[in-house]
């Protein structure tokens, strides 16, 4: 009988040791999985926060200082293009900064800025070749049976030499005609021609690809 118990306890130690071995084995390979979890969550949080710095390096900061060169020179600005002639024999345009600019205000067009390659992109105000100034001009194409006008817009885009107001380039650039219908009282536009359009021409005129 005691040789029996004996054998007994003895298998149940064994049973117990292999059970523990096979727990301790399951849980150290639980906490290797959490371990390896963490680790990649770490590496993705590292790699996001390191992609956000360049993109903040890359865009926001250099068109943020783009802003503040243009803001701070809008006097001179809108002095250049109130002396801006057209020349009689203009330049030839090169791949230098240029700030984009509407000529009612003489302020920085964004949106087209940031459609250009960062090299057309002045860091000083030294660094200026060029204004592309943008002029909106609306056309009457028509008339609705309110009596209320319909107008297309169009953008006139001319390069102007930043050092002597010469008008070295000139387009112009059609938006959409009037809708056919309209929802509102008052007149109706057409829609602007794109920032893209805009930024695809000052590209071509100074090789900005």
């Amino acid at each position: 009988m005691t040789s029996l118990l004996s054998s007994q306890r003895t298998q149940e130690a064994k049973d117990r040791g292999q059970q523990t071995w096979r727990l301790d084995r399951e849980q150290g390979g639980t906490d290797l999985d959490k371990k390896h979890i963490m680790w990649i969550i770490a590496a993705i949080f590292i790699f996001v926060n390191l992609m956000l710095l360049r993109e903040a390096y890359t865009t926001w900061g250099p068109i943020k200082r783009v802003e503040s060169i243009a803001s701070a020179i809008i006097p001179q600005i809108l002095q250049i293009l109130e002396d801006r002639k057209t020349s009689v024999s203009p330049e030839l345009l090169t791949s230098e900064p240029v700030l984009v600019i509407w000529t009612n205000n003489g302020k920085l067009y964004k949106d087209v800025q940031q459609l250009l390659p960062i090299t057309l992109w002045p860091q000083e105000k030294d660094d200026i070749a060029y204004l592309a100034a943008i002029t909106r001009n609306d056309v009457q194409d028509g008339t609705y049976t309110d009596g209320q006008p319909g107008y297309q817009i169009t953008y006139i885009i001319q390069l102007v030499s930043y050092s002597n107001a010469q008008v070295l380039a000139e387009t112009i650039l059609y938006g959409s005609s009037s809708p056919y219908v309209k929802h509102k009282s008052g007149p109706a536009y057409g829609t602007p021609p794109t920032d893209d359009d805009i930024a695809f021409w000052i590209k071509s005129q100074l090789g900005g690809y």
